[in-house]
């Protein structure tokens, strides 16, 4: 079951990664004919935050994974 999860998570990444590129792509096109900065700015932010958020992803889902690995031995011993 936590197979299941952790891949329906990096299938929704990488689904908000194609969605965040298209509107990258549609802002730049938008951007270029009026010079709009702020939006830049906007979508910069945008994806940093993304970024930010898959790095924590990682680290949890790194952990989660340490943590069920105890427990499986814990559960072994006995």
């Amino acid at each position: 079951m936590r197979g299941i999860t952790i891949s329906s998570l990096n299938e929704t990444q990488d689904r908000l990664h194609r969605a965040l590129d298209t509107l990258e792509e549609a802002v730049e096109r938008i951007v270029s004919g009026t010079g709009s900065e702020e939006l830049r700015k906007e979508l910069h932010e945008i994806r940093n935050r993304c970024e930010f958020l898959e790095e924590r992803h990682s680290k949890i889902s790194t952990q989660l994974d340490q943590v069920i690995g105890r427990m499986h031995k814990i559960l072994r011993m006995e």
